[in-house]
């Protein structure tokens, strides 16, 4: 079956996964920007199958659906001159609200540059934002009752979320299950790992959330200490303990990404370090623990082989099926370690994935993020382009004082934002 797009349209194919029993495989399109799908369940279901348009057309993005038998095609497919492709590298844009952005993903799904949906350090709820405007969320979600943590209550309630991902149709969070930054006590309200769903209007803009229909909160922190020794002492038995605080030996989950296999989660560690490596855990079936509502599932946890990047932890991961591999932000496990005049601390690696390969340094993206894009960037989440070509980067702006105010802007009463900037990250053909 051969889809192509009318020429006259302005877009062409930039994207597509094809679902076989829910196990997803990425497609990509032929130079002429159309594809070539060969699947012999879709052929059997009737030749050309049905293929519809979709709900995001005529606003930078337009994705089709097309199901025969078991097999399932989404085909994402992008207009330049409206899409996120074209806002200029290193553009700065500011996002209104709050300071510590923690943790993102794109909305819609496989798109770049319409929205995005943001967690942060400082409460429990999740805001949608334009990524190619400054300016105000355009939508919340409170997750106050869900989670069970009222901030104005206690304000040690918050879910610390740190990691996000795409995985079947929902977006996983986590939270950093670490301890308190003061005297390293237990912090089991950022035990958090939950699922989300998206509501969309009739033009296909997200306009709220909501927890993913069946599932609840599951905390990672018992299956953690019993995946490895070095995880167990980052963890700790006692209430108390000042070694580990979550910048020091502790535990400090920083990043979630979607498994290469379509179904596990990979889960990157800020800290510990081991022999100044950094920490990657593949959780196999995130799908069965949050959807367990007896809560006899147990996490499925697998230890990779430590990771060079180089004395830093993992502040970001996300997968790219066009480079076949991950894409990674590291930065330093100490948010005041001495840093170098000019340089932000923060490098970017790619990783393949496979337990024993070490990453790459993405020399040229590292060098762009360091060259002045703004005073203190230090980027928490990575949202990458479908194309594997760019990046939107958020930053945790909690000490960067705006404006040159006196004030950081984590200890405003009015004026709290946060930055974003695109990257173009370097050739994937070169590694």
């Amino acid at each position: 079956m051969r889809v192509a797009l009318p020429a006259e349209t302005g877009f062409s194919i930039e994207f597509a996964t094809i679902y076989h029993r829910g196990a997803p495989k990425p497609l990509h399109p032929s130079a002429g920007g159309n594809m070539r799908v060969q699947s012999s369940l879709l052929r059997r279901a009737g030749g050309e199958a049905l293929a519809r348009r979709s709900l995001f057309g005529g606003q930078g993005l337009w994705r089709f659906f097309v199901c025969g038998c078991a097999t399932a095609l989404w085909i994402t497919a992008v207009n330049p001159a409206n899409s996120q492709e074209a806002r200029h590298d290193g553009a700065v844009l500011f996002h209104d609200d709050i300071c510590e952005a923690s943790a993102a993903v794109l909305l819609p799904e496989m798109s770049f540059g319409r929205y995005f949906v943001v967690a942060n350090d400082e409460d429990n709820t999740l805001r949608i934002y334009s990524s190619d405007a400054s300016g105000k969320p355009t939508a919340y979600l409170d997750l106050k009752n869900f989670l069970g943590l009222d901030v104005d209550q206690d304000e040690d309630n918050k879910a610390d979320l740190e990691g996000a991902a795409w995985l079947g149709g929902r977006i996983y969070w986590i939270g950093s299950h670490s301890r308190s930054g003061g005297k390293g006590k237990v912090r089991t309200q950022r035990h958090q790992f939950f699922a989300t769903s998206v509501r969309y209007d009739a033009n296909g803009t997200p306009i709220g959330l909501e927890p993913a229909a069946g599932t609840r909160p599951r905390s990672l922190i018992q299956a953690l200490s019993a995946a490895s020794q070095d995880l167990a002492s980052a963890i700790g038995t006692q209430d108390e303990d000042a070694e580990l605080k979550p910048e020091q030996k502790g535990l400090n989950i920083e990043s979630l990404a979607a498994g290469d296999d379509g179904s596990s989660l990979l889960i990157g560690l800020r800290n510990p370090l081991q022999n100044g490596m950094a920490t990657v855990v593949r959780l196999n079936n995130p799908t069965a623990l949050v959807e367990d509502s007896a809560g006899t599932v147990r996490p499925e946890l697998v230890v990779f082989k430590p990771l060079d990047l180089e004395g830093r932890g993992i502040r970001s991961m996300e997968f790219s099926a066009a480079r076949k591999a991950y894409v990674i932000v590291a930065g330093p496990g100490n948010d005041d370690a001495p840093s170098v005049p000019g340089r932000s601390g923060f490098t970017l690696f790619q990783w393949s994935g496979r337990n024993g390969d070490q990453p790459i340094p993405l020399t040229m993206a590292t060098g762009a993020l360091n060259r002045p894009i703004g005073e203190r960037f230090q980027p928490e989440a990575l949202l990458l382009a479908p194309s594997g070509e760019k990046a939107l980067l958020l930053s945790d702006d909690g000490d960067f004082k705006p404006d040159h105010a006196g004030k950081t802007c984590a200890k405003l009463d009015t004026g709290r934002r946060f930055r974003s900037a695109v990257l173009k990250l370097d050739d994937a053909g070169r590694f």
